[in-house]
């Protein structure tokens, strides 16, 4: 059995109990698969000593998956902002498990445990959104959808993965008329990876991809004027998709459709790393810590992902 480590997180929020459920959830002999790094009943002197907690569980558990101690890492939430009173160039866990890796590139996509369901990588992770346009490159799209392509055959089994890229601007620049991004990067970018036989294509406009892409619909009931009644955002279904994957160009704009379609089963998955690495998609939940009140499913469904991913390949029915 392939051990996985488990992070703490930060303490003063609901990782150490959403660890402490989601471990009492499974049966014994799936427990043991887990190792925990540090103390889930710890209580931090202050921020500082929180900060130095959590970054203890991160560093043992990366130093031992780089040894091959453990085979992957579910990580709990950490709060950025008391991390970076120790770290003060500390992001994210995704930028900071490549820096401690020495991974060369790496991508953060999430996904759920079902095989069919929407899996959504980031072009840019954790910036301030009016930074987002100059991170852009046709460089740097080419090398994620690169990455993202060989880990959907490697990690996922999916032999020949279609990919559909996201625009950045309303309805994806309307041919320059609304933003040059699609027309001098995004663009040129899908053609590079085409021309190395990934199958990949858009910019597809974000506000309408989802519904006219990926199927998605409200149920309700028409009437003759052909209006959907009693529909609500919660009522969405997704129905199969001619995607295996979608590239999104910035954090909410992919994030804001997977929390919204799958909850709390959405993983984050960072692709890149020499070890699997899975957290829920949740934040620290610091308002809930410590009141019992906190929803493991998060954590269960990053655990079983995580699992799912250490588990031999068998080839996808998609070809």
């Amino acid at each position: 059995m392939k051990q996985i480590g488990m992070t703490l997180g930060d303490p003063k929020g609901i990782g150490p109990e959403v660890i402490a459920k989601a471990l009492n959830l499974l049966p014994p002999e799936e427990r043991r698969r887990y190792k925990i790094y540090g103390d889930l009943h710890v209580t931090p002197k202050n921020d500082l000593h929180t900060a130095e907690l959590a970054l203890a569980s991160l560093d043992a558990a990366i130093e031992d998956a780089m040894t091959e101690k453990i085979s992957g890492i579910v990580t709990a939430p950490v709060n950025k902002h008391r991390l970076q009173l120790i770290r003060p160039s500390f992001t994210g866990h995704t930028e900071y498990l490549k820096e401690k890796s020495g991974a060369k590139q790496v991508m953060m996509m999430f996904g759920t445990s079902e095989t069919t369901s929407l899996r959504m990588a980031l072009a840019t992770t954790h910036l301030p959104l009016q930074q987002v346009s100059s991170r852009l490159s046709k460089e740097q799209i080419l090398s994620q959808l690169q990455l993202l392509s060989t880990s959907l055959k490697t990690s996922f089994g999916i032999s020949s993965p279609r990919i559909a890229v996201l625009g950045l601007n309303p309805h994806a620049g309307e041919n320059g008329s609304l933003g040059k991004e699609e027309q001098e990067i995004i663009i040129p970018a899908i053609k590079a990876a085409q021309s190395q036989g990934i199958q990949c294509d858009g910019p597809f406009p974000a506000d309408g991809f989802f519904r006219t892409q990926l199927g998605c619909r409200e149920r309700g009931e028409a009437s003759a004027r052909g209006l959907v009644l009693e529909a609500s955002p919660l009522s969405l279904q997704t129905q199969a998709s001619p995607f295996d994957a979608v590239l999104a160009m910035y954090h909410d704009q992919g994030l804001i459709p997977m929390k919204l379609l799958y909850g709390y089963q959405a993983v984050n998955i960072t692709l890149g790393l020499p070890f699997v690495r899975t957290s829920p998609s949740h934040g620290t939940g610091e308002d809930l810590a410590g009141k019992d009140l906190a929803n493991p499913q998060g954590m269960l469904a990053a655990m079983r992902l995580a699992v799912q991913l250490l588990r031999p390949l068998t080839p996808s029915l998609r070809n």
